[in-house]
């Protein structure tokens, strides 16, 4: 059968036309995806990296929920506190020695702080800076200024709440409002104590800074 050359011609067209359609199709197709990497490769180069996410140990976690409460406590209210001191077992001894002897009698409230009194002496630059020397200092604490009372170990409920009471204030526990109480007395008693400013009447004792 003979074809023409015409013939051929009008078949070959439109294959042109299809391919030509073909290749400018998946040329626009690749055109924008390379565009959409190289975009994306330029962002990941310049974008600003993230900030690293701080993580908080349980420690923290409660140190801030003590904080809070503590803030968040009324005036002569007892809270626990991040703030332990430590401690030998003569320090312990001291401590729910003075107790004892100043405040036996007295409520849990007052008990503590006649404990803070003791502990906040032992920063103070008028005193000296352990528990049993701020305890025996003379002309302090009028019990410790009879010898025979300083080492003697009472046997008595009385003297297992106050080694209870000096326990759980060396592990943190505290009167809100007593930080700086340095002073008190009983309130039978009229001091000669001048430029010391009263903080609170606690039970039989009167509270100064």
């Amino acid at each position: 059968m003979y074809i023409s050359q015409n013939s051929v011609s009008s078949l070959i067209n439109p294959y042109r036309v299809l391919f030509a359609v073909l290749f400018v199709f998946l040329f626009w197709q690749y055109s924008p995806s390379q565009s959409r990497a190289e975009e994306i490769t330029t962002v990941a180069q310049f974008s600003v990296p993230l900030p690293k996410v701080r993580t908080i140990s349980p420690e923290q976690i409660l140190q801030q929920s003590l904080k809070t409460t503590y803030d968040n406590a009324r005036f002569l209210t007892v809270v626990n506190t991040t703030e332990k001191i430590s401690h030998t077992n003569l320090e312990l001894f001291c401590l729910a020695k003075n107790i004892y002897h100043e405040a036996a009698n007295q409520s849990s409230v007052g008990k503590i702080a006649v404990a803070q009194v003791t502990l906040n002496r032992t920063t103070s630059p008028k005193f000296a800076g352990d528990i049993c020397s701020v305890v025996f200092a003379r002309n302090q604490f009028s019990w410790a200024n009879d010898h025979n009372k300083r080492w003697s170990h009472p046997n008595n409920s009385q003297w297992d709440d106050s080694m209870n009471i000096a326990r759980d204030v060396l592990e943190g526990k505290r009167v809100k409002g007593m930080e700086h109480a340095l002073y008190f007395h009983e309130y039978q008693i009229r001091p000669k104590w001048k430029n010391r400013a009263r903080l609170a009447k606690i039970g039989d004792h009167i509270f100064y800074r």
